[in-house]
């Protein structure tokens, strides 16, 4: 799923923020909490990225996922030095590893990256 949504021009909220009244930036931030809350509860079919193939079957668990990711991250460190390359190597089995541990209570949601990053 990708929702695309329409910029407003605007004053960016983490420099409007310290210019309200304490009890108006309460409230702003409860709203945009609620906001994000409201986007996590309407799921998503699987976890992907816009631009990534989303609906491949490994793709609907978390450690199915994850394991994708580490896969294309190995192709993308094929180049590497070989002790470097041990590092990475180690790294990726442990986050797929830790996915597998934590994959049965894992739900997709949608992404939201613009929450958090500048405009």
């Amino acid at each position: 799923m990708v929702v695309v949504t329409e910029f407003i021009a605007g004053v960016d909220a983490e420099v409007a923020l310290p210019s309200l009244r304490p009890e108006v930036a309460t409230q702003v931030m409860r709203d945009a909490g609620r906001a994000v809350a409201a986007l996590h509860a309407t799921g998503a079919p699987c976890f992907g990225e816009p631009g990534r193939p989303v609906m491949k079957p490994e793709r609907t668990s978390w450690a199915g996922y994850v394991r994708g990711r580490a896969a294309d991250l190995a192709a993308a460190h094929g180049r590497v030095a070989a002790p470097t390359q041990a590092v990475l190597t180690a790294g990726r089995a442990l986050l797929v590893e830790l996915a597998q541990v934590v994959s049965d209570v894992v739900e997709p949601v949608p992404v939201h990256g613009d929450v958090y990053s500048r405009s």
